[in-house]
C-alpha cells in the first residue's frame, strides 16, 4: 500500500493497462447475460406431424421415457401428458416431465442422441420452474418479420436445416415457433336442396354433434355417485371420412335423408397460430449452444450462414433476439453502473484519506 501511495502515476497506468487487457479477452472468452439455472426437473416436449394418431404419439413418448430411465436409473418420478389441454386437436403433441435429485444437464446430453432416431419427430426441452424462467435461457434467437406467411415458414425451415448441417457439433438444440395449421374437414351444404327436402341446419348440426361427439342420454347413479351417459356412434363407424356419407338427418316431414344428399366435404388446413410484432407476422428460430459454448460463440457463424445462403428480400427482415439481444440492450445501463461504481469507490477513498489528491 505504501509503495502504491508513493508511485501513484505508475499504479494508475498499471491498473488501466490491466483493465484494457481484461476487456480485450471478452470476445474470445464468450459471455452470457445470466447463467442458466441448475434444475432438478426436466420437461421433454414432443411434436409429431399433424394428424398423427394418439396411439403413435403415446408409443413415441413412452419410448423416450424408457430411454430416460435407461440413461438415468435414479429418476425419482416421471409424468406423461399427451395432447393439448386447450384444444381438441392435440394428438400429435406430448410432454414428458422428469424429476431427479440432481442436475438434469447430464440427462439432457444423454437424451439428445435419441432425438434423430425417430423420423419427423421434433423434440425440445423446457422447464416450468419460475427461477429458470427468470434466469437466462442461454439461447440465440433469430427473429424474422414478414407479411408473407409462406415466406416465414420456408425461411425458418431453411435456417434450421443450414444450422443442423453446418453447425451440428456447436448446437445442442434448434427449434422454430412456426406451426402449421391442424388438418380439418370442411362440410359444404347445398341450401336449395336442404330447403326442398325440408332439412334445417339445426337438425344437421345436432345430428353431427350427437354422432361424433355424443349426446347426454341420462345419468347413472351408483353409491351416491352420478355418471353421465353419452350416446354416440361406435368408433369404427366414425373413424373414416367416408362414414359421413352414411349419417342420416331427419327432415321436418319425418323422412331420413343421408348427409350426402345435400352436403359434400373438403379436406383443408385450419389457420395456424400467428405471432405478430408491430402488426407484422413473425417467426423465431431458437438455437441452444452445445455444452461448454456461450451464445456469443455461435452468433457470428449463424449470421454468416444466413448471409451466404438466404438472398436478401424486401419482404423479409431479420433480428437477433434471446440472451444476446438482451445483453446488447443492457450494455448502456451496465456502463453507467460501472462508472457510478468507480465514482463511489473514489469518493469513499477520498473521504478516508481526507484528500482528493492523495
Amino acid at each position: 500500500m505504501r509503495w502504491v501511495l508513493h508511485h501513484k502515476a505508475l499504479s494508475i497506468i498499471a491498473l488501466i493497462a490491466l483493465l484494457i487487457g481484461s476487456c480485450s479477452t471478452i470476445p474470445s472468452r464468450g459471455f452470457e447475460l445470466m447463467p442458466t439455472s441448475t434444475e432438478k426437473s426436466l420437461v421433454v416436449n414432443l411434436t409429431l406431424p399433424k394428424g398423427t394418431p394418439l396411439s403413435e404419439t403415446d408409443r413415441v413418448i413412452h419410448q423416450m421415457e424408457a430411454n430416460a430411465y435407461l440413461e438415468c436409473p435414479d429418476i425419482i418420478h416421471s409424468n406423461i401428458t399427451i395432447g393439448d389441454a386447450n384444444s381438441m386437436s392435440g394428438s400429435n403433441t406430448a410432454r414428458l416431465e422428469i424429476v431427479l435429485d440432481r442436475s438434469v444437464e447430464d440427462l439432457k446430453d444423454n437424451l439428445r442422441k435419441y432425438f434423430n432416431t425417430i423420423p419427423d419427430a421434433q423434440w425440445s426441452f423446457s422447464s416450468s420452474s419460475l427461477f429458470s424462467i427468470l434466469a437466462g435461457s442461454g439461447n440465440l434467437e433469430i427473429k424474422m418479420k414478414s407479411n408473407d406467411n409462406a415466406l416465414l415458414k420456408s425461411t425458418s425451415e431453411q435456417i434450421r436445416s443450414l444450422v443442423q448441417m453446418n453447425m451440428a457439433e456447436k448446437v445442442a438444440e434448434i427449434s422454430t415457433d412456426f406451426t402449421d395449421g391442424m388438418p380439418e374437414l370442411s362440410i359444404q351444404f347445398d341450401r336449395d336442396m336442404m330447403n326442398r327436402l325440408g332439412v334445417s341446419m339445426q337438425s344437421v348440426a345436432s345430428e353431427l354433434r350427437a354422432s361424433i361427439s355424443g349426446t347426454e342420454a341420462g345419468t347413472f347413479t351408483f353409491n351416491n355417485s352420478d355418471t353421465d351417459i353419452l350416446v354416440s356412434l361406435d368408433e369404427k363407424d366414425r373413424s373414416r371420412i367416408s362414414d359421413l356419407n352414411t349419417m342420416y338427418v331427419l327432415s321436418d316431414g319425418g323422412v331420413r335423408y343421408p348427409l350426402s344428399a345435400f352436403a359434400w366435404y373438403e379436406e383443408t388446413v385450419a389457420p395456424a397460430a400467428i405471432n405478430r410484432d408491430n402488426q407484422m407476422r413473425t417467426a423465431t428460430v431458437s438455437i441452444t449452444p452445445a455444452k461448454g459454448l456461450a451464445v456469443s460463440d455461435i452468433q457470428s457463424q449463424v449470421n454468416q450462414l444466413i448471409a451466404d445462403n438466404i438472398p436478401e428480400n424486401d419482404e423479409l427482415s431479420f433480428f437477433t433476439g434471446g440472451d444476446l439481444a438482451d445483453m446488447v440492450a443492457e450494455a448502456s445501463g451496465f456502463a453507467v453502473v460501472i462508472v457510478m461504481a468507480i465514482i463511489l469507490v473514489f469518493a469513499v477513498m477520498a473521504s478516508q484519506f481526507e484528500s482528493v489528491k492523495d
